[in-house]
C-alpha cells in the first residue's frame, strides 16, 4: 500500500509562531497575527496535516486593539494550552502595552475579552500544566549577574528565561519569578519563546534562539524540578537551518512546539521561510511540521537528516481526514466576511458592509500613498488614527491571480478605489480613480525606505511612489487583476472578465521583502477605496472576489 505524504509548509504563507496542542484526539493550532484584525487564527486538523481555519481568538473590536499604522507589532508568540476543560491563550499585544490571556470552552470561540498579565513580564510568554494541576508561566527577561530579574527586555547577551507559579483562577503569579536557563550558545541573540514539557520524570525547556531571521535556532534544556536550573543538551541546537547557506529553500526555522501523538510518537511545530529568487521572504514566516523522536532522554528534531523537509510521510496511526480548501471565489451573499479576510489594524470605527450581495467600502481619507504613521514595535497609546480602508487576506503562493468585480464611479479628484499586494507598507496597486480631473486606471509602486530599530522604538519611514501606468477609463463596472508568477507582477482590467486587457506595466515583487534580516510578517492582497486625503460620503462595491494560486 502507498504511504501517504504531506508536503511543507503545511500553513503556508503569513501564519507564523506556531503553537500546538492535542486533547483527545483532535489538534488545535494557532498563529500570531501582530497587526491584522481579527488576531490569532485558530486551526484544527484530525491528522496533522489537512488543517480547517475554525476561527480567530481575537474577532470582536471592544476585545482586540492593533493599530493600523504598521502591520509589525501588535499580537505576536501565542501558547494555546487546555486544562479541565478549559483552553487558555497567552500573548503579547503589544499594542496595548504587554500580555494577555484569553480563555475559551470551546476553541472555535467565542474566547473571553483579555485579562492584563501585569506581572507576566517579557515577550513570548507560555504556560505550563504540571501532573498536579498547577500551571507555570515561562517568559523572557534580563538578568544581571546574580541571576536576579532587571527591567529591559534583554536584547544582549543578559538575557534569559524565567519561570513563576501561575494561578489561572486570579491570572496572577503565586511566586517569584525564577531564572532557569539563558541559552546553549553563550551571548546567544534573542533567547525566547520558551516551552515546557513533562516526560519520564524528566522537566524539558525548548526555546528559541538567535533570532528570528537567518539564524533561528531551537534549543533544549532539561531539570528534574520545574523550577530548578535547567542544563543544556549536548547536541543543541536540535534543530537549524542557518549552517545550510542562503540558497537552501528553507530557513529561519526555529519558535518551536511539540506534541505528543497517541500512539506515543512525537511531532513538532515552527516557523520558516521559503524565498523568492533569492533572500526575499515575501510570504513571510509560515508553519512547518517535522517528526522528533526520544533518544538517551532527549528529543531528536527530524531524525536521519537533522533539517525539516519538503515532504514527509503522514503520522502513521491518524485518520487521513482533508477539509475543503478556502473557496477561490467570494460573492459577498454572507452576513458577515469570511473567515480568512483581516483588516489592517482594528476597524472601528468600521469602515465595511456587507450589502446587496457586495463588500461595500468606504473611501476613508487614508491612502496607499500617504507617508506611514511612526513605526512602533511598542505602542503604549491608541492613536487617533483612520485606517486604511482594505479588507485583505493573506499571500499563500508565490504565484496567484486576484481579481475583482468593482461598481464605483469616482466623484471628487483622488477618489479611487482597486486592488492591492502590501507587504507592511510596500504596495502594488491597481485602482480606478479620478485623477487631475481625468478618470483613469492607474497602476503604482509603492515603496517604503527605513531607517532606525522597530525594537526600540526609533524606525522611520519614507515613501517612494512611482506610477507605473496610467490610461483613460470611464464606467461604473470594472473587473480588475493583480497577478504574480514568482517575481513578476502584472495587472489587467477591462469591463469584464472574458475581456481583461493588460496594463502594461510590470512590477518586482522582490522590492516587497528587501534581503535584509529584520521585519516578521507576511504579504497579504485584497481590496481598498479612499478619498487621497479628503473626506468622501462616496462607496466603492466589490460584488465579488477570485484568488487562485498558480501552484
Amino acid at each position: 500500500m502507498n504511504e501517504r505524504t504531506f508536503s511543507n509548509p503545511i500553513i503556508p504563507g503569513f501564519y507564523p509562531d506556531p503553537s500546538i496542542l492535542r486533547v483527545e484526539d483532535d489538534y488545535y493550532l494557532i498563529n500570531s497575527s501582530f497587526g491584522l484584525f481579527p488576531g490569532i487564527p485558530v486551526f484544527h486538523s484530525k491528522d496533522l496535516v489537512n488543517w480547517e481555519q475554525i476561527g480567530n481568538a481575537l474577532d470582536r473590536v471592544d476585545q482586540h486593539y492593533v493599530p493600523g499604522d504598521s502591520v509589525n507589532g501588535g499580537v505576536m508568540a501565542p501558547t494555546i494550552r487546555y486544562q479541565d476543560g478549559t483552553y487558555y491563550i497567552i500573548v503579547a499585544n503589544f499594542a496595548v502595552g504587554g500580555n494577555i490571556m484569553i480563555t475559551a470552552k470551546d476553541p472555535a470561540g467565542p474566547w473571553s475579552d483579555p485579562v492584563f498579565l501585569d506581572d507576566i513580564t517579557g515577550i513570548d510568554a507560555s504556560i505550563f500544566f504540571d501532573e498536579d494541576g498547577k500551571c507555570y508561566a515561562q517568559g523572557t527577561g534580563s538578568f544581571d549577574e546574580n541571576f536576579e530579574l532587571t527591567e529591559g527586555m534583554g536584547y544582549g547577551g543578559n538575557r534569559g528565561i524565567w519561570v513563576c507559579e501561575f494561578d489561572v483562577k486570579t491570572m496572577k503569579a503565586v511566586s517569584p519569578k525564577k531564572y532557569v536557563w539563558s541559552c546553549a550558545l553563550s551571548n546567544a541573540s534573542s533567547p525566547e519563546a520558551p516551552h515546557l514539557y513533562k516526560k519520564d520524570g524528566w522537566y524539558y525547556l525548548i526555546i528559541a534562539e538567535g533570532g528570528t531571521e537567518h539564524y533561528h535556532a531551537i534549543t533544549v534544556a532539561r531539570s528534574r524540578e520545574v523550577m530548578g536550573l535547567y542544563e543544556g543538551f549536548r547536541g543543541n541546537p536540535v534543530l537549524t537551518h542557518r549552517h545550510l547557506g542562503y540558497d537552501y529553500p528553507i530557513a529561519n526555522i526555529g519558535h518551536a512546539d511539540i506534541v505528543e501523538l497517541p500512539d506515543g510518537s512525537w511531532y513538532g511545530v515552527a516557523l520558516g521561510s521559503r524565498f523568492l529568487d533569492g533572500y526575499h521572504k515575501n510570504l513571510g514566516r509560515e508553519t512547518y511540521l517535522f517528526p522528533v523522536k526520544w533518544e538517551n532522554d532527549w528529543p531528536v528534531f527530524c531524525p536521519m537528516t537533522g533539517k525539516v523537509e519538503l515532504s514527509y510521510p503522514a503520522p502513521a496511526g491518524l485518520p487521513w481526514t482533508p477539509v475543503d480548501p478556502e473557496p477561490a471565489l467570494d460573492d459577498f451573499d454572507a452576513d458577515k466576511l469570511a473567515i480568512y479576510w483581516t483588516t489592517i489594524g482594528t476597524p472601528k470605527p468600521c469602515f465595511y458592509e456587507l450589502k446587496d450581495s457586495a463588500l461595500v467600502l468606504d473611501l476613508n481619507p487614508r491612502s496607499v500613498t500617504d507617508e506611514p504613521y511612526p513605526m512602533r514595535f511598542v505602542v503604549t497609546e491608541k492613536p487617533d488614527i483612520r485606517l486604511l480602508s482594505a479588507v485583505v487576506r493573506r499571500q499563500t503562493a508565490f504565484s496567484f491571480d486576484f481579481t475583482a468585480s468593482l461598481t464605483f464611479e469616482p466623484a471628487e479628484d483622488g477618489e479611487t478605489a482597486g486592488l492591492l499586494l502590501d507587504h507592511n507598507g510596500n504596495d502594488y496597486v491597481i485602482e480606478y480613480g479620478l485623477f487631475d480631473g481625468e478618470k483613469k486606471i492607474r497602476v503604482s509602486e509603492i515603496l517604503i525606505h527605513t531607517t532606525g530599530n522597530f525594537l526600540e522604538n526609533n524606525l522611520k519611514a519614507e515613501k517612494t511612489v512611482q506610477v507605473l501606468k496610467e490610461l483613460p477609463w470611464s464606467g461604473n463596472e470594472t473587473v480588475l487583476r493583480l497577478s504574480e508568477r514568482e517575481n513578476v507582477v502584472t495587472f489587467a482590467f477591462g469591463k469584464t472578465l472574458s475581456a481583461l486587457e493588460d496594463a502594461g506595466a510590470e512590477g518586482d515583487a522582490r522590492k516587497l521583502n528587501v534581503p535584509v534580516d529584520g521585519g516578521m510578517v507576511g504579504a497579504v492582497i485584497g481590496v481598498y477605496a479612499s478619498g487621497s486625503g479628503k473626506e468622501s460620503t462616496n462607496k466603492a462595491a466589490f460584488n465579488w472576489t477570485e484568488y487562485r494560486n498558480i501552484l
